[in-house]
């Protein structure tokens, strides 16, 4: 009777069974050709014959993706050979190239082509993706990471005696990506005076939200919200917006001082007062309070005086060419 050394513990054990688990399912896969699909927003097709390989890339981290549906569509030839053919599908970690037609894999599925137009197959990009089988298509019970490489789909022929119809026969090939019900908000906040910011309060529907530094974004649900913007010293802005799928929506919002403001565009010899006191141009705009102010402009013996009526919420733009124009924004 043989005994098992005792330092042959699960963990060794395991480590064992991980490595050959590696060796024994890898395949060594042979083309008769390559074409490569890449994953868009839109759907992209290939057509092959059977014998060739469609390698499809993508990445994982696309916004909002949480899988990949890939559709194999028979003509009228092959669908005269029933239970003729067989779909692998894997995964491979080498680079795909046209001019390389051998190719080490792990196998993800090999299973008989249904005898139907369209086999559809959906694979989950993430852990929890929601992704159910149905009449119209099959999950597969694999999660694609980035490590994995790329997929590789191939047909192939599992009986003899074709006709040549169906030797040149095109199988269609489809990718898609399939999205979470989800879209994105993005928010760009310009402020009158560029060197005041103020801190903001955001509600998304009545919730408090903190903004996010772009490039980021809200991830929200698809649908209507309500976004109000408050900020010390701004009019309130709000703002009704509709979250569409895989789409990430813009607002640009220009936030309007409830204090007026005066900006001055004059030549650097100029001297500035404003109600009596030099002011330093190069750090407009100025901030007023309501009411009138005066305003002179000098440059040597040439002199000119201006009044401005400030309300609130009102920018003034005052600008000096051969004369002197003062502009109101509502």
């Amino acid at each position: 009777m043989h005994m098992i050394n005792k330092n042959f513990t699960p963990k060794f054990f395991f480590i064992v069974y991980t490595f050959l688990s590696g060796v024994l399912f890898a395949e060594n896969v042979r083309l008769t050709s390559l074409e490569t699909l890449e994953l868009s927003t839109e759907k992209v097709s290939v057509g092959v014959r059977y014998g060739a390989g469609v390698a499809i890339k993508f990445d994982t981290r696309m916004n909002f993706l949480r899988g990949i549906e890939i559709e194999i569509k028979q003509t009228d030839a092959s669908l005269a050979f029933p239970n003729s053919l067989e779909y692998l599908l894997m995964r491979c970690s080498e680079t795909p190239s046209p001019n390389k037609l051998e190719y080490r894999t792990k196998m993800i599925e090999r299973k008989l082509l249904p005898q139907r137009v369209s086999t559809v197959l959906h694979i989950p990009t993430r852990e929890k993706h929601g992704l159910q089988s149905s009449a119209y298509a099959k999950v597969l019970p694999y999660t694609f990471k980035n490590e994995d490489g790329f997929l590789l789909l191939q047909i192939l022929p599992i009986v003899k005696g074709f006709t040549t119809e169906f030797e040149q026969a095109l199988f269609t090939i489809t990718i898609k990506p399939i999205y979470t019900n989800e879209g994105g908000l993005a928010m760009n906040l310009k402020f009158p005076n560029p060197n005041k910011h103020s801190a903001v309060k955001v509600t998304l529907n009545e919730t408090p939200v903190t903004l996010p530094t772009p490039p980021e974004f809200f991830t929200l649900p698809i649908g209507g919200y309500r976004f109000v913007l408050e900020a010390d010293g701004y009019r309130t802005e709000v703002r009704n917006i509709q979250i569409e799928q895989a789409r990430i929506e813009t607002l640009d919002i220009p936030l309007r001082s409830i204090i007026p403001l005066l900006f001055i565009y004059v030549p650097d010899e100029v001297e500035v007062q404003l109600d009596r006191k030099t002011v330093d141009t190069k750090k407009t705009p100025l901030e007023l309070l309501p009411g009138k102010h005066s305003v002179k402009l000098e440059l040597g013996a040439y002199e000119v005086l201006r009044q401005i009526d400030a309300e609130e919420g009102k920018i003034y733009t005052l600008t000096m060419d051969i004369g002197v124009d003062v502009k109101v924004d509502e």
